[in-house]
């Protein structure tokens, strides 16, 4: 009798076992998903995130002109001569509303235009729900006034397009950009 508690003994900590084992497996699992599609959203938004860092330090460059012709919190126009060629582009940043990437399923996401008189509007969601600036006079002190911008702080939040098991996974990105061309400008 001694024997067979001991095999049902056996056999219910082997079963138990085994569930944990399946359990543990199903969470790896689910971890190597979600770890998966962050690295597929956060290479996606490095990808704006590099246009973004060098359209901005390229502010002004080339150009006689005022080198910011439009700035608010959340849309930028500026000139620079993008092909070094002596033809001064005009360079857009806008974010759209809600509506715009109604292609997807994420209810926040918006897409980052970016046109200039060079290039056609880029209007492709890719997850983007934040684009805002913030400008700085050459002491750091937050400014409205153009003249005294010297750098622009930059930031970015980045969404899954398609929700994972119900989320959506978030990147943020933020940068004190300075173009040399706002420094090198007196005022």
């Amino acid at each position: 009798m001694d024997s067979y508690l001991t095999l049902i003994g056996s056999i219910i900590i082997g079963g138990l076992f085994m569930m944990n084992m399946q359990r543990f497996q199903a969470d790896v699992k689910e971890h190597t998903y979600e770890q998966t599609y962050k690295l597929i959203m956060q290479s996606r938004a490095q990808n704006i995130i590099d246009l973004v860092e060098w359209d901005f330090r390229q502010i002004g460059f080339g150009s006689p002109y005022d080198a910011l012709t439009i700035y608010g919190t959340d849309k930028i126009t500026y000139n620079v001569d993008l092909g070094n060629d002596g033809i001064i582009d005009s360079v857009h940043y806008q974010l759209s509303d809600v509506n715009a990437a109604a292609s997807t399923s994420n209810p926040n996401d918006r897409i980052l235009y970016r046109w200039s008189n060079q290039d056609p509007i880029i209007s492709v969601p890719l997850g983007v729900t934040n684009f805002s600036l913030v400008y700085y006079d050459r002491d750091g002190n937050e400014t409205a006034n153009k003249q005294e911008i010297k750098s622009i702080k930059v930031s970015l939040d980045f969404e899954n397009t398609e929700p994972i098991d119900g989320k959506y996974f978030g990147y943020h990105w933020s940068e004190t950009i300075t173009p040399l061309n706002l420094q090198s400008k007196l005022h």
